[in-house]
């Protein structure tokens, strides 16, 4: 890792953020020019979706020459480590350096050995944020703002934004660059083929498919026998379905979760997407320990939440203090 460590990959963001950018599929922070456009147009396709063809493909057309730097969600951070900088810079001169792969945003995720839920994430600038339903990656700079590379209602390219305006799910630390020491940082649970486990309240999806694990599966009142483990998740015997190491805790070990009762005080976490069941998106306004909410009636992995009279699931609350 060398050169590379976490304070280094803020500055490259920071810097990154005040550059001329826009998201360009497999862009890794190189200036937009016709021939770099036709160069990843050959690599991904002119598939819809990636950029290269259509109204985007105009767009960077548009753009090339004009000193823009074409970047994607992980290329922000590749970048990094492939600038030759401790403090980063653009063009990825070092591209391929033994020791800092082409990796994509769920093999960074998977190869990394310190990770969590976004519900535990350190104050600690420099640890990378990641959304594994819909693979996306982004940057924590601290004070709840993240630094991404993004095509999006939030931007097109390098951007600002609040943790709570995108659904991150995890947290980890990049494995190709160096963190400083700190106590609330821990390797994650190691598992093995045969153990018990319990799939967590906070769980989402089923491990890189988008479908939603059902909350009657999640939680201490059902165990899971692991039959089989790769790519930092396992395939659960009882479900035949694979899900994310990060989602599952030692049935063993597992401390109670939290029971809520009709009349308690809640906040709605900043990691909650959307309303229970509904898919609206619940607003940012809503979220977080500025705002209390009284629960009126529980069901289902779900409470009525009196003062937005909306369901909102468990898992999504925490206690009022």
């Amino acid at each position: 890792m060398g050169i590379y460590t976490a304070e280094g990959l803020v500055k490259h963001a920071e810097r990154a953020l005040a550059l001329d950018t826009a998201y360009m599929w497999g862009g890794i922070m190189r200036k937009i020019t016709p021939a770099y456009i036709s160069q990843l147009r050959k690599v991904y396709g002119t598939k819809a979706g990636t950029g290269y063809t259509g109204k985007r493909y105009e767009q960077l057309e548009k753009l090339a020459g004009s000193g823009y730097f074409g970047c994607d969600c992980v290329g922000l951070i590749k970048s990094y480590y492939w600038s030759g900088r401790p403090d980063g810079g653009t063009g990825s001169p070092k591209y391929g350096a033994a020791g800092f792969p082409d990796v994509n945003a769920g093999m960074m995720f998977g190869s990394a050995k310190i990770k969590g839920s976004i519900d535990t994430l350190p104050e600690r600038p420099g640890v990378i944020l990641y959304c594994g339903s819909s693979p996306h990656v982004g940057v924590y700079v601290g004070n709840g703002d993240v630094i991404e590379c993004t095509l999006s209602a939030r931007g097109d390219g390098v951007v600002r934004t609040r943790l709570g305006d995108f659904g991150w799910e995890y947290w980890f630390e990049c494995p190709y660059i160096s963190y400083p020491k700190a106590a609330s940082a821990k390797p994650e649970k190691t598992f093995s083929a045969g153990d018990t486990v319990y799939i967590k309240a906070s769980a989402r999806c089923y491990s890189g498919t988008g479908v939603a694990i059902p909350s009657r599966f999640k939680g201490r009142s059902r165990k899971y026998t692991i039959s089989k483990l790769g790519n930092g998740r396992a395939l659960l015997k009882e479900l035949f379905s694979w899900v994310d190491i990060t989602d599952l805790s030692e049935a063993t070990s597992a401390k109670p979760e939290k029971t809520f009762s009709a009349g308690d005080t809640v906040y709605i976490k900043a990691s909650a997407r959307c309303y229970s069941g509904t898919g609206v998106a619940i607003p940012s306004r809503f979220k977080g320990r500025s705002r209390k909410y009284t629960i009126s009636k529980l069901g289902d992995g779900r409470a009525l939440l009196k003062e937005l009279f909306s369901w909102v699931d468990i898992a999504d609350l925490s206690e009022a203090t």
